[in-house]
């Protein structure tokens, strides 16, 4: 998803929330539409970082969120869990606890495939909310 995408859709949920139940819930709407960013921008790093490592998905992995907004700041903290399967039947979960921005992501995150953990790293490469 581009960075224009995501901005014309927090600015979609953000006018709903405004319209809908008042300017008390604007940060909230916001949240729900960034955090669902942070999971997708989450699981296809998840999925470029298990093709690195010569493993292949059946389809995208299933990310969700628990993030809230940095006060005074662009970015989300908190947690993305994502599960799905590989090519050959095996199971994968995948936790990244951290800091999700527009230009990174800041955070530990760890893959497990069939139970077996294959990645663990203090720091994403290459993930950032524009990416997912």
């Amino acid at each position: 998803m581009s960075f224009s995408t995501m901005r014309r859709l927090t600015l979609v949920g953000a006018a709903f929330a405004l319209l809908s139940s008042g300017c008390g819930t604007v940060e909230e709407a916001v949240g729900q539409v960034s955090a669902e960013a942070a999971a997708r921008a989450i699981g296809g790093t998840v999925g470029r970082l298990l093709a690195d490592h010569g493993i292949r998905l059946d389809g995208k992995p299933r990310c969700s969120a628990d993030m809230s907004v940095v006060e005074g700041d662009a970015a989300l903290d908190g947690t993305v869990r994502c599960t799905g399967r590989t090519s050959t039947g095996q199971d994968i979960e995948a936790t990244f606890d951290g800091s999700v921005s527009t230009t990174s992501c800041t955070g530990s995150l760890i893959v497990t495939v069939g139970g077996r953990q294959i990645i663990q790293t203090p720091d994403l490469p290459a993930c950032e909310l524009a990416s997912g």
